[in-house]
């Protein structure tokens, strides 16, 4: 389903942002999906689904898009990352007994926080001219295709590493082979990435 801001709703804000009151929020779908199935972690990944993350993120967005006090496609970006991020803590609340404990929120909360923004700092590790920072928010709309097209062994490393923030030690166990064979599935899975990305 896309789902479509109403053009009954305010013209002027849809001017004010520079967006269309057409825009489509599906755009959005296969990053906010990297990210949601990145911080689901095992346990909560088996009781919820990160389409389903992703489609109460959109639907939210675009039922309190007047709040939304942006005036660029990052702003966008940057507001839907948050309700991400929070429809991803709540069902962690959830699945995990209100997760009982407020040290363990926080440390979750971190955790999240933390995976989100490594997405955005891979990118921009990439960077190196200005030009390549401007192409920044297309990347980040191009990456969730770029790692489909990956084969699952290396994309699942890839992701381990870098979205997750695992060690090679750590995936080697996770996924039952050495970490020399896990550090070249990498190197492969991130060569095959750029070329992907520079097409």
């Amino acid at each position: 389903m896309t789902v479509r801001s109403d053009s009954s709703g305010s013209n002027d804000k849809a001017h004010k942002d520079g967006l269309d009151d057409q825009h489509n929020w599906d755009r959005y779908r296969s990053y906010l999906h990297l990210i949601a199935q990145a911080n689901l972690g095992t346990v909560l990944r088996k009781k919820v689904d990160a389409s389903d993350v992703v489609q109460q993120t959109l639907m939210q967005a675009y039922e309190k898009q007047d709040q939304f006090r942006g005036s660029d496609e990052a702003s966008r970006v940057a507001w839907l990352k948050k309700i991400l991020r929070n429809r991803i803590i709540d069902f962690a609340r959830h699945w995990h007994g209100g997760l009982r404990d407020a040290r363990r929120e926080v440390g979750f909360e971190k955790i999240v926080d933390a995976s989100i923004a490594r997405v955005d700092d891979w990118l921009e590790a990439s960077q190196t001219s200005p030009s390549q920072h401007v192409a920044k928010k297309e990347q980040l709309l191009q990456l969730p295709n770029a790692l489909d097209q990956l084969d699952v062994e290396l994309r699942q490393v890839v992701v381990m590493h870098h979205l997750q923030g695992m060690k090679l030690r750590e995936i080697a166990e996770q996924v039952g082979c050495n970490e020399t064979t896990v550090g070249r599935r990498l190197m492969r899975g991130l060569k095959q990435l750029n070329q992907l990305m520079q097409e």
